[in-house]
């Protein structure tokens, strides 16, 4: 019940370093709650999802975001989420770092598969 709650809508977010932190612990928080394990015990997390069998919750984001790409592409491109995929937008940007886009993430995940 708790996984479905914290993934809702995770094929469009835009994951920075802390937002993936947060979603790693409270999943840690979980599997060691089942696990019947506390913090104290220093038992290594790939150690609990090995004996309980589950993957990372990071996997399964990237795989659910992978298929929802999938699937945009799939579409015709009057529909506005494929429009969304292949807007590029023009102009000046503001100065400073920029932040990090949906699109951009999706293609580092891409890269490294």
């Amino acid at each position: 019940m708790a996984v479905p709650t914290l993934l809702y809508g995770c094929e469009s977010w835009v994951l920075t370093q802390k937002t993936l932190t947060t979603i790693q612990s409270s999943e840690m928080k979980f599997l060691r709650r089942i696990n019947g394990c506390t913090r104290e015990d220093r038992i290594r997390n790939e150690e609990i999802r090995k004996e309980l069998q589950v993957t990372s919750i990071n996997t399964r984001m990237q795989e659910y975001r992978q298929r929802w790409v999938e699937h945009v592409e799939r579409m015709s491109d009057s529909r506005l989420p494929k429009a969304a995929l292949l807007y590029a937008p023009r102009g000046r940007r503001d100065v400073g770092r920029p932040r990090k886009r949906w699109r951009e993430t999706v293609r580092t995940e891409q890269a490294v598969a």
